[in-house]
């Protein structure tokens, strides 16, 4: 802690790990799990990893090759650490579970993070204009075949984890489709995501009469 750059960052820091303790404390005491802990911590590492790849792209004004950019984004775009998190409240997520994740050579896990990826370029993009159509046209390319590749991984005999958490990859995928298919519902929600919100949690449509 005492290596970090400014006394804002160490309180940040220190504060982060106090959190993260008493959630530990949390989930050992009541749900028996710490394991899952550990292993959402090591996500934090990743995604932290990634953002300082392209902290130093920026500052050293390096332009990676797409295959470059991607590989980095796949981690950096956050939907790893969200199935970590999502999993902790999961009884069906049992620690081979979180080696699945960790160990990421599955094929829906990829998929995942590649179409959330892509699904947030192409709005950033359309929006800045830092990418013309040629562009767009290739990342639309990718996100058919993600999906193609999420499908197959919904789908895996024998399923190599609870199909539950099979869904919950499947669903942070749909749900990036969501909240980028008409703006960047992320950087902007009052635009169409207060819409979705509203209307599944404040004014929800009746199911039964």
């Amino acid at each position: 802690m005492d290596e970090l750059p400014g006394d804002y960052l160490k309180c940040l820091y220190e504060n982060i790990l106090n959190i993260s303790d008493e959630i530990e404390e949390e989930v050992m005491s009541k749900q028996g799990k710490s394991f899952s802990f550990s292993y959402t911590k090591e996500e934090v590492k990743r995604i932290a990893l990634t953002y300082h790849v392209q902290a130093r792209w920026l500052h050293e004004r390096i332009m990676p090759s797409f295959d470059e950019y991607l590989e980095n984004g796949i981690w950096s775009i956050g939907t790893m650490i969200t199935m970590a998190l999502v999993m902790m409240g999961m009884e069906e997520a049992e620690e081979d579970a979180y080696k699945w994740l960790i160990k990421f050579d599955a094929k829906i896990l990829r998929a995942k993070s590649t179409l959330s990826r892509l699904y947030n370029d192409i709005q950033s993009n359309e929006e800045y204009g830092v990418s013309k159509k040629e562009a767009i046209d290739v990342f639309k390319e990718r996100i058919k075949d993600g999906w193609k590749d999420l499908n197959e991984g919904v789908m895996e005999r024998p399923m190599p984890v609870a199909r539950q958490i099979l869904m919950a990859a499947f669903n942070i995928a749909r749900v990036s489709k969501v909240l980028y298919r008409d703006d960047d519902g992320y950087t902007k929600p009052e635009i169409s995501l207060k819409n979705y919100i509203t209307k599944v949690l404040i004014d929800p449509i009746p199911l039964q009469q």
